[in-house]
């Protein structure tokens, strides 16, 4: 509690309350990590899902600084982010779109990308392996497996928002090559256009059945 109110913006429930940029930076700074991101530890469920407040805390604390054209203040607290909670073995993939974005704000476009195709690989096997079931079973599970196709075309869609002209094309035709698996669920107007991704919109082409069938379709910051 604190004598300050904040307004909550209703698009945004869980960005509540605000930040004290320069408190903040200096105590995440001077945080002892331990061997949080040591390859030679177990990450069991429990510490994994423990990150989520970690990386969502300094999600936003990057957004402030960025906010406060505060490029280099930002760009250390990303590195720090990966270096301690690296996205193989945290995982948590949605969470991780605003470390994408933040690193191609602070100029650094090398390891923006380099995260992103660690979750694009996710999502691409998981839809390999889902297009493997019959497609009774695809309809079963269609929640899950929209999800991450929904995932990946929200990834796509930052390299558009970033104007990184140097791979788009290439992982927007990646995107709709696994797209093709499931044209069951999608039509062919739900492709991103590699000349002009920005065309693409999200969900109106699904199959009616699913429309139809129950299905919530909810898209979550799930591994």
């Amino acid at each position: 509690m604190v004598p300050i109110k904040t307004p909550i913006d209703p698009k945004n429930p869980y960005d509540m309350g605000r930040i004290n940029t320069d408190k903040m930076y200096n105590i995440v700074m001077n945080w002892d990590w331990g061997n949080m991101g040591s390859s030679e530890i177990y990450h069991d469920t429990e510490t994994r899902r423990n990150s989520i407040t970690y990386r969502s805390n300094l999600a936003r604390l990057v957004e402030s600084l960025l906010n406060q054209q505060d490029t280099a203040r930002a760009k250390k607290v990303l590195d720090v982010a990966m270096k301690n909670m690296p996205v193989e073995h945290f995982k948590y993939y949605a969470l991780l779109e605003p470390y994408v974005s933040g690193y191609y704000e602070v100029g650094e476009p090398e390891k923006a990308r380099e995260i992103w195709e660690k979750i694009a690989t996710h999502y691409k096997q998981n839809l390999e392996y889902y297009s493997s079931w019959d497609v009774d079973r695809q309809y079963r599970y269609a929640n899950e497996i929209i999800s991450n196709i929904e995932r990946y075309r929200a990834l796509v869609d930052l390299l558009v928002i970033h104007q990184d002209e140097e791979i788009v094309s290439d992982k927007a035709e990646e995107f709709n090559e696994h797209l093709k698996l499931f044209r069951h669920f999608y039509g062919e107007e739900e492709d991103i256009n590699p000349q002009d991704p920005m065309k693409s919109t999200l969900q109106e082409g699904l199959n009616q059945e699913i429309n139809q069938s129950g299905n919530s379709l909810r898209i979550d910051s799930s591994e």
